[in-house]
């Protein structure tokens, strides 16, 4: 592709502790073209027009953004996780605590590593592209 009739699309990965170590792929109308680790920015040349983006991890899959794409433009777009909040990440936080709760009553340590460990790392939700 010659750099004159392209542009390109820049996505930025805001590092996050949650999937750290895994890479994300990047669907561009439907066919992987990239993946993209923690706190890293990918770029991607694209032909002009409309195309479909979309960011998956396994079986996770980002929104879908529809972006056009004019030679020698540059769009930028960041991947990322919503925040949890409000009463969801209260009654979240309230049923961790109850495994670790159950795990010391019954002595079933796994309820209390599972516990524990939700709590420390689950503080994010579905990935989000915008």
């Amino acid at each position: 592709m010659n750099s004159d009739q392209t542009g390109i699309l820049k996505i930025h990965r805001i590092p996050n502790f949650v999937g750290r170590i895994r890479s994300y792929s990047i669907l561009v109308d439907g066919t992987r073209v990239n993946s993209i680790k923690d706190g890293e920015t990918a770029e991607i040349r694209l032909l002009p027009g409309h195309h479909n983006i979309i960011v998956k991890l396994d079986w996770t899959k980002s929104n879908s953004i529809n972006v056009n794409i004019e030679p020698g433009q540059i769009k930028r777009l960041h991947i990322g996780r919503e925040q949890i909040k409000g009463l969801k990440l209260v009654a979240l936080k309230g049923f961790y605590i109850l495994l670790i709760l159950i795990g010391a009553i019954t002595g079933i340590g796994a309820f209390i590593g599972v516990g524990v460990a939700m709590l420390v790392i689950h503080r994010t939700g579905k990935l989000k592209l915008f």
